[in-house]
């Protein structure tokens, strides 16, 4: 049984935990990042915002910053490239992925946000040639977001916008990695995040 670690608290992550245990991986949810080095994938999950010292910028609108938490993934990131082992990012976790290639983040965006503590849902356009192409060319996905990718790492490849141009996934051009922006473990449709699994391991 394959492995996969995730920084954070049991209690919070329990939707990663239900999902990755159901696509049979044996999942490692700990603050002690020790714990991942035997590890065979690692989850970056969602939360609070990125500091905005991680790339450039003053705070204007980043709330909930854990500091702690970014340099314990961003460690976390560097081990696992080392190692050429997968990682999976979904929503902070494509914009700290982002930070670490690199890249910017837009503090505020409008429309993406959940309504009444509730995921609101749009569709998302798949690129051609990528590899969400490859499973629809149009999905429907939730949003409980408010900032997005801004300037795009190096090495990274946008596979999905929404229509109105926010990133919602990405790609790494030679390494093992895929990133959403919206949450596919609490997606109706199971099978997506287990494909894109499939494809980066």
């Amino acid at each position: 049984m394959k492995s996969i670690f995730i920084f954070g608290n049991n209690d919070i992550l329990i939707n990663y935990y239900k999902y990755f245990t159901a696509l049979n991986y044996k999942v490692i949810i700990s603050c002690d990042i020790k714990k991942a080095n035997k590890c065979d994938m690692l989850c970056l999950a969602g939360g609070g915002d990125v500091n905005p010292y991680f790339y450039g910028q003053r705070n204007i609108s980043s709330t909930n910053l854990d500091t702690f938490r970014d340099l314990a993934e961003l460690e976390l990131i560097y081990l696992f490239i080392s190692k050429n082992k997968p990682i999976i990012a979904i929503c902070r976790g494509l914009q700290l992925l982002n930070v670490y290639f690199g890249g910017s983040i837009l503090q505020n965006i409008n429309n993406h946000s959940q309504v009444n503590d509730k995921d609101t849902y749009h569709k998302i356009i798949t690129l051609k040639n990528g590899l969400l192409s490859e499973y629809k060319n149009k999905i429907l996905v939730n949003s409980a977001h408010h900032q997005a990718v801004d300037i795009l790492g190096k090495n990274l490849i946008v596979d999905s916008i929404s229509l109105d141009g926010v990133i919602e996934s990405f790609y790494h051009k030679f390494l093992p990695i895929y990133a959403f922006q919206f949450h596919p473990e609490r997606l109706k449709d199971k099978l997506l995040l287990n494909f894109i699994i499939k494809k980066i391991t």
